[in-house]
């Protein structure tokens, strides 16, 4: 059911609407003219104005009429693929509810880490990830390479936080890099919100930030902590760039070997 409900949903939330509009325009140019208008010292002409098709030029101003009021009156406030079920769209998706239907709302929960990362740094939607509180306190350990000590073109980030990450679900490609691995100490399988993990990485990039500006994150870490990690760690104009990571459900959950590149 959720899986049918992910695919039409696009279409019920953005097309399905957008068509209606038009429709609706359509049926209304037919009872409507163009007729000249004075008020208020403005003075719009129409009856001097010469058109091929009055009712296409009628239907196309009650769409963009009807567009303002949906955009202001109606999905202003919104959420737009809300967290009840896995929300991987194409960020074009997203893309379009916001230009097309005036979505200004998404949950990063339930949606792939990269595309976290994409809706962040794209910055037109508000996005919401909302704290998760524990009762247990967590500690974490951090394993580095041998000594950094001269420029290198990428820094991969492993972030093992709510399960581990094996070096066997890597790219073949990366496992050379120097890699900077943070794991949580202790129980993994709870999400929880940690502004001390975040911390953490923020100085690990900043200890190495002089060798490198490209870094790989392989992240299992919740939507808060993705947010703070981008907003906090990267989105500082100091001309990082990311490459993040997707596993692969169908793959054995692998890293796929192409990640979505951000410049910050």
């Amino acid at each position: 059911m959720k899986r049918f409900k992910r695919f039409v949903y696009p279409i019920t939330h953005i097309v399905v609407p957008f068509v209606l509009m038009i429709i609706i325009a359509i049926k209304c140019s037919e009872f409507l003219e163009l007729v000249d208008y004075s008020a208020y010292g403005l003075e719009f002409n129409f009856s001097e104005l010469s058109f091929k098709n009055p009712q296409v030029i009628l239907s196309i101003l009650l769409v963009i009429i009807q567009w303002f009021i949906v955009r202001l009156f109606v999905t202003k406030d919104k959420e737009f693929a809300k967290s009840d079920f896995y929300g991987d769209y194409p960020l074009i998706v997203y893309t379009l509810a916001y230009w097309i239907m005036g979505y200004k709302v998404v949950d990063l929960k339930m949606k792939p880490i990269p595309l976290q990362f994409q809706l962040l740094h794209q910055n037109i939607f508000n996005c919401k990830a909302d704290a998760i509180k524990s009762n247990k306190e967590f500690k974490y350990k951090v394993d580095k390479n041998d000594g950094l000590n001269y420029r290198v073109k990428q820094i991969n980030i492993i972030v093992a936080d709510t399960f581990d990450i094996l070096d066997d679900k890597l790219p073949n490609n990366i496992k050379d890099n120097y890699t900077i691995k943070i794991d949580r100490i202790g129980e993994r399988s709870i999400r929880v919100s940690s502004q001390e993990l975040v911390d953490l990485i923020h100085r690990e990039i900043r200890d190495t930030h002089s060798f490198c500006d490209e870094y790989n994150l392989f992240l299992a870490t919740p939507a808060w902590t993705n947010k703070a990690i981008y907003e906090q760690v990267f989105n500082t104009r100091d001309g990082f760039i990311i490459n993040i990571y997707q596993q692969d459900n169908q793959n054995g959950f692998k890293f796929k070997e192409k990640p979505i590149k951000i410049k910050c």
